[in-house]
């Protein structure tokens, strides 16, 4: 399918899971660096051009759509109210809001527009943001990936045979949102379970590897303090400076 333009594109923020390790009343609502991970999400999809924004809600829903309305963040707002039975359903929500092709974004994961560019330039009907040389995750914790010749063969956390690790952005085309509810219809909520039901069913899942470029998935304290070195070394110690700022303070 050929790849829209981005003010054509659309994005859906999974940001309905509960965060409980997070240790915060709401996860997509947690400080870093002086903003929350939602306000951090939607600037990097603006300020990679991204047309349409869609948030998935659901755990504590109400905090999030007034977050939104007093930062007057440009999203929709969707709600899931399954969210419990997992990311899975949530892709589903997002999926059907969006109406057609689409990024897929975890709200815990920081990164840098170019990541978010390289997945808008892609024209699989299923591909997967992977990196083949990690640097700033926790290995126990990331989503393990074994990749041949460019397609994702093998999706597990604890993979033994991997090669990359899943970066949390993805590029979707309708059938994506099919499959994610064939996965929930057998029973599987997860996101990795979605991926795994494309992969058996023949299909191609893409890998674009964006080693090298900036990301981080922020699940715990542990990681939110990290992440916020890390933040603050890149902008040399100013952390509203770069494109994300100027997308949040216009």
């Amino acid at each position: 399918m050929p790849r829209l333009r981005e003010d054509q594109s659309v994005a859906v923020i999974l940001a309905a899971g509960s965060g409980t390790r997070l240790g915060q009343p709401s996860k997509p609502l947690a400080l870093v660096a002086r903003l929350t991970l939602l306000e951090r999400a939607v600037a990097t999809l603006q300020a990679a051009g991204v047309g349409r924004v869609i948030v998935v809600v659901g755990h504590a829903k109400d905090e999030v759509e007034r977050f939104v309305r007093e930062r007057e963040l440009q999203v929709e707002l969707v709600e899931n109210e399954d969210f419990a039975a997992g990311n899975g359903s949530s892709a589903i929500v997002g999926g059907r809001a969006a109406g057609q092709r689409f990024l897929l974004m975890m709200a815990d994961h920081l990164l840098e527009p170019e990541v978010v560019r390289r997945m808008l330039s892609c024209e699989a009907p299923f591909a997967v943001a992977v990196d083949t040389r990690p640097r700033h995750c926790e290995l126990d914790d990331a989503t393990k990936l074994r990749v041949h010749d460019g397609r994702v063969v093998a999706v597990a956390r604890g993979l033994e045979d991997w090669n990359a690790i899943d970066a949390g952005v993805f590029a979707c085309d309708w059938a994506v949102v099919h499959a994610a509810e064939q996965a929930m219809a057998a029973g599987e909520g997860t996101w990795n379970a979605v991926k795994r039901h494309w992969i058996a069913g023949g299909r191609r899942l893409d890998a674009v590897d964006v080693a090298g470029l900036f990301w981080i998935d922020v699940d715990t304290p542990e990681d939110a303090a990290r992440a916020e070195r890390l933040l603050l070394q890149q902008a040399g110690a100013k952390p509203l400076d770069g494109p994300v700022a100027r997308h949040l303070n216009r």
